[in-house]
């Protein structure tokens, strides 16, 4: 039975996005194409086609992925609620974004010993 035209189109712009956030992946850690085939344990030539949005990568393949890049499956297809760049944040930038989260609760007096609280933690580490 003959794929429908609307299922090849599909499959082919869920490649491309696969292939854009694997890229935007790899460059938030400042990998080369090489150094990122060489960890995801693949050749090259298909780390490119998939990167290129020639090919899906195999489930293996996804697992490392998550692995090694920290983008889950979910973020790779573009279906989550996470973006590649949050996902590929490092830990302080996440924690800094978890401290941000949680002083969005408090109310203003609170936030302005925070404030002074990290004043204090910068005038001690400098």
């Amino acid at each position: 039975m003959p794929s429908r035209p609307q299922d090849a189109e599909a499959a082919k712009a869920i490649k491309a996005n696969i292939g854009a956030n694997l890229r935007a992946a790899r460059e938030a850690k400042g990998w080369t194409q090489d150094l990122a085939a060489e960890r995801l344990d693949i050749a090259i030539e298909s780390y490119a086609r998939i990167e290129r949005g020639l090919s899906f990568p195999s489930y293996p393949t996804l697992m490392r992925i998550h692995t090694e890049l920290g983008v889950t499956p979910d973020v790779l297809l573009g279906i989550g609620t996470t973006t590649v760049s949050e996902a590929t944040a490092t830990e302080k930038d996440q924690a800094i974004s978890r401290i941000s989260a949680g002083l969005r609760g408090l109310d203003g007096g609170l936030v302005n010993v925070v404030e002074e609280l990290v004043r204090g933690l910068r005038k001690a580490g400098t």
